[in-house]
């Protein structure tokens, strides 16, 4: 476990779960590696170490078994202010362990612009997919 702690991978965002994707643009919500409950840490220690660059609204922990989780602020501007404070430098509130910081998309969109999300039809035509109506059935 003790090499666990210290390793990182290079790209953590690519087994995030779909709830926790990348986005290109600053978002308010942050995709932290290396950090959460597999390795000790506690969803209050996570929000202490973010409160100090804004209001958290909410820290998620999806996945129990991987040391990743989402971060979402109040702002844009905080959220920015802890990923430069806070991507690829060791946290000492964290055992000293460096945390692996970007920018996510939000979890709750469903179907994000520029996302191509579709299948093809019996003759071989893709066909765009609506997530937003799939998931809406879904919860009725």
């Amino acid at each position: 476990e003790a090499g666990e702690r210290g390793a990182m991978a290079e790209s953590p965002s690519a087994a995030a779960p779909p709830a926790m994707r990348a986005s290109r643009e600053e978002t308010r919500f942050l995709f932290v590696a290396n950090a959460g409950p597999k390795l000790g840490d506690t969803e209050s220690a996570l929000r202490d170490v973010f409160g100090a660059f804004g209001d958290v609204e909410d820290v998620r922990v999806p996945d129990r078994a991987i040391a990743q989780c989402l971060v979402t602020m109040r702002t844009r501007d905080a959220a920015r202010a802890a990923r430069e404070a806070t991507h690829k430098r060791p946290c000492r509130a964290l055992g000293n362990r460096a945390l692996w910081v970007t920018f996510a998309r939000d979890p709750t969109d469903a179907n994000p612009k520029g996302s191509r999300s579709g299948r093809r039809n019996e003759v071989g035509a893709f066909v765009l997919d609506d997530a937003a109506a799939r998931v809406a059935a879904a919860r009725a």
